[in-house]
């Protein structure tokens, strides 16, 4: 059921959810450092966990859940990459 609805951002670091949940004004980041990827269904949703809580985020244009994945893939890259270079 729908609980809310949130503008989300994609960073190099964070995911950032800003909107309502459950009738309340809701924030959150999330780290994705170590994270390669959200599980999903393409042309559906992916869903993003925070500790012991699950996110389902279904997109207002369904067709670029596939395009977020390729976006958090590139970036896990991006940061490794770039961490194995420094060391």
């Amino acid at each position: 059921e729908n609980v809310g609805e949130a503008d989300i951002t994609l960073e190099r670091s964070v995911f950032k959810l800003k909107g309502t949940l459950n009738n309340q004004e809701f924030y959150k980041e999330i780290s994705i450092k170590e994270i390669f990827l959200f599980p999903f269904s393409p042309g559906k949703h992916f869903e993003i966990q925070d500790g012991k809580t699950i996110y389902r985020i279904y997109l207002d244009n369904a067709h670029e859940v596939t395009k977020w994945m390729n976006a958090l893939r590139i970036i896990y890259q991006m940061n490794h990459s770039e961490s194995l270079i420094t060391q």
